[in-house]
């Protein structure tokens, strides 16, 4: 007898629902895709019709009109927590696009909230997934490269001011999305914090906004301590000219040395 598959509603027909989650909930065969929700009425028809599925104008209205197990949340940024909160008070279980949010008091009162219900909730922060990541994270646990002292992420893509205007212009809001370090660098620094296996003490950070007329920072750099006493950095533009050249980072210990770049920590460059 074949397992239930999981009900999922999808909420936020934007960007990245458009160029990854759409396809991954369809070809996902533990998953039925039941809805779509979107404040646009006429966005969220047209990704119901294409998804077959059905659509909704207000999340309160799909949590009330079907009988989800999970929700995959690709909204702004700082509407992350509201939704999950109300997701996880009815039991849903919740995937939520990076960032969790952008106040950590908001984030907190959502893990608290999906821990109170019991209710899952993950992040997609799926570096930690790549095979070769994986394998870098157990090399360094198993000491290959014996005691980590030092750890660089180097960020230079490019995002013009069409990606900051597009779905409504939320990108470039600072209440709404935050810049650089948290709507692209959160990967790296994620794996960061998760290669080095220590949570950061103290962080010094600068960070500045020019080119586009935007309220969020579009490049910055922050020297990083951490518990184990790593000193990480971040280098981190939205603005390098004319394309994406490197998403790196770069771990040093006293037995050697590693580094995954490509322009989107996709390439071996060094072990």
């Amino acid at each position: 007898m074949s397992e239930k598959k999981l009900e999922v509603g999808l909420v936020g027909c934007g960007r990245v629902s458009r160029t990854a989650h759409y396809d991954s909930i369809k070809n996902n065969p533990s998953l039925d895709f039941r809805a779509v929700c979107d404040t646009d009425r006429e966005r969220a028809d047209i990704w119901a019709d294409k998804n077959e599925v059905k659509a909704y104008y207000d999340f309160a209205d799909m949590l009330a009109g079907e009988e989800l197990d999970l929700v995959s949340i690709n909204v702004p940024n700082r509407l992350h927590p509201e939704l999950g909160i109300k997701a996880a008070e009815q039991g849903v279980h919740v995937i939520c696009e990076k960032p969790l949010g952008i106040r950590l008091a908001e984030v907190d009162e959502l893990i608290a909230c999906c821990e109170k219900n019991n209710v899952k909730l993950f992040t997609v922060l799926q570096n930690r997934y790549n095979e070769t990541n994986k394998l870098l994270k157990q090399s360094i646990d198993d000491k290959r490269f014996g005691q980590i002292h030092t750890c660089n992420v180097t960020l230079r893509w490019r995002r013009g001011i069409g990606y900051y205007q597009e779905d409504d212009g939320w990108r470039g809001s600072r209440d709404l999305a935050g810049g650089v370090f948290t709507n692209q660098a959160v990967h790296y620094i994620d794996m960061m914090q998760w290669l080095i296996g220590a949570p950061a003490l103290t962080v010094y950070s600068k960070m500045d906004t020019c080119v586009h007329p935007v309220a969020v920072e579009t490049h910055g750099s922050a020297i990083i301590k951490f518990g184990n006493g790593v000193i990480g950095s971040l280098d981190l533009t939205n603005l390098n000219y004319p394309d994406d050249t490197e998403g790196s980072i770069t771990l040093l210990g006293e037995k050697g040395t590693v580094k995954i770049g490509g322009k989107s920590m996709n390439q071996v460059l060094e072990w």
